[in-house]
């Protein structure tokens, strides 16, 4: 068995688990880089054919695990906020079963910045050159409110060098 097949049957193992479990009411998701067919397909999952296949697969099963319980996908490899990341013309699409999964592109603690994929201005949804962490409330019912939390950098570097001094 390929080493992608045994991924996508231990993946499919757990998602199942998960969601034949009552008392686990939301389902978060949690990679380096974002599914395929998103906002941000410029770097990451999509440079190989078997990274778009994966993708898909691992895509489509949350669709369809988001009609018994909402899901949510968090990804960090590109240094940006990004919103509604899956939210395109491909998976709206009839012919990609037109389900959107929530997710956000998260890679705002460290490490060069990036800027946003061409075609997305800079907004609410999305931002560049930032620094800052995401912050969810989950309600009795499963469902999570994410919200983001943009951290002023002087303070990031300040508290850094606080911690710096006082840990010699």
């Amino acid at each position: 068995m390929r080493s992608t097949e045994r991924n996508w049957r231990e993946f499919d193992a757990i998602l199942d688990a998960d969601l034949a479990n009552p008392a686990i009411h939301s389902i978060v998701v949690g990679m380096h880089e974002p599914l395929p067919h998103s906002h941000s397909d410029d770097h990451g999952v999509c440079a190989s054919s078997e990274g778009i296949r994966s993708g898909e697969h691992v895509y489509t099963r949350l669709a369809q695990a988001q009609r018994r319980k909402p899901v949510y996908v968090l990804a960090s490899h590109q240094h940006y906020y990004l919103a509604n990341v899956y939210d395109t013309a491909y998976w709206r699409d009839p012919a990609h079963r037109a389900a959107v999964v929530p997710g956000w592109v998260i890679g705002t603690a460290g490490a060069s910045r990036y800027p946003l994929p061409e075609g997305i201005k800079s907004g609410e949804g999305a931002r560049e050159h930032t620094y800052g962490y995401l912050l969810g409330r989950v309600s009795k019912d499963g469902h999570i409110a994410f919200t983001f939390r943009e951290l002023d950098k002087r303070l990031c570097s300040r508290r850094a060098a606080t911690t710096t001094t006082r840990a010699r």
